[in-house]
């Protein structure tokens, strides 16, 4: 006779995605896509049709949703015990031969192309804004490497008994895997569940595993607060997948403060996407919260702040 649904992230980045639950939760209410996203949404008219990728009228969906069906409880109401949570962002500044070829890739993606993947010409350039995307992001996450393998030794050596370090791209993981060898547990998309348990069985109690890596699918339903600091090494495309990741070292049982670092590489793509996940975490504070607009997801700020600084 009830229907009850349960999310600590009932939307990642944008009110879309809260409908397909509010239809179930009250049909009645809300009966029609359309109708809920021209008023939230902020639609757009493309040649294809409509686009409902954006955010409108937020203060008003978030009165809508206490008045019918959302009972919000945030960690920090419920969870009095839990430790205090800091994110800090750590610059990066690429050598010139790795900056000399992200620039090839940004600004002549197709020769780069030619030269580098030619195998891959014609089905990149099918879709070429997007595969552009993908290959600048994994061409900075490999790139950092260095930078990162000398941040995560300097912590491991001088300040930390263990690290929670997070990833997007599989290679990635592959290179941190046989940089720190046995030091290491590692879960990724193909990791047996089985070993995903083992892994983090052993990340929690054994003083010899120093450090746990994971790609997205690490972001949930594993508890590694045996660290208390987790580094990002690579952006995720939500702010709901950092909040997810932030959240496997700051839960019950954390018993010292939680830092969390963001490992950004200085004037690539990825200053612009922190940017980009500020302002969707203000989306969010503002549907799910109610908050005003001012998110304390403030990475991008930091950065900024960073580089005056430098």
């Amino acid at each position: 006779p009830y229907v009850l649904a349960l999310s600590g992230n009932p939307m990642t980045s944008r009110p879309a995605q809260l409908w397909p639950t509010l239809n179930i939760l009250y049909p009645k209410v809300f009966p029609s896509f359309l109708r809920y996203a021209h008023a939230h949404c902020r639609p757009q008219r493309k040649p294809w049709g409509w686009e409902f990728k954006g955010a409108s009228n937020l203060k008003e969906l978030h009165e809508l949703l206490l008045d019918t069906c959302m009972i919000r409880r945030r960690k920090q109401d419920v969870l009095s015990e839990l430790p205090e949570l800091r994110r800090e962002v750590i610059p990066l500044t690429l050598d010139s031969k790795s900056m000399k070829e992200y620039l090839g890739v940004q600004n002549d993606f197709r020769k780069w192309l030619q030269n580098n993947k030619p195998e891959n010409l014609r089905s990149a350039l099918k879709a070429e804004a997007v595969t552009k995307l993908g290959y600048l992001l994994k061409l900075t996450g490999e790139a950092k490497l260095p930078l990162v393998f000398d941040w995560i030794d300097n912590l491991l050596e001088y300040h930390l008994d263990k690290l929670v370090f997070l990833v997007h791209h599989v290679d990635v993981v592959a290179k941190l895997k046989k940089r720190y060898g046995v030091k290491c547990v590692t879960i990724e998309g193909k990791t047996p569940r089985k070993q995903r348990q083992l892994a983090v069985e052993k990340f929690q109690t054994s003083s010899k595993i120093k450090l746990f890596l994971g790609n997205k699918a690490a972001i949930a339903g594993v508890t590694l607060h045996a660290a208390n600091t987790l580094g990002f090494g690579e952006l995720y495309f939500t702010p709901g997948e950092h909040s997810q990741g932030e959240a496997r070292v700051h839960r019950i049982g954390s018993k010292n403060a939680v830092v969390i670092n963001y490992l950004i590489a200085k004037n690539t793509l990825e200053e612009k996407m922190v940017k980009l996940l500020q302002s969707k975490q203000c989306i969010l504070d503002q549907t799910i919260d109610g908050k005003d607009g001012v998110s304390d997801f403030s990475i991008h700020d930091q950065l900024i702040e960073h580089l005056r600084k430098q």
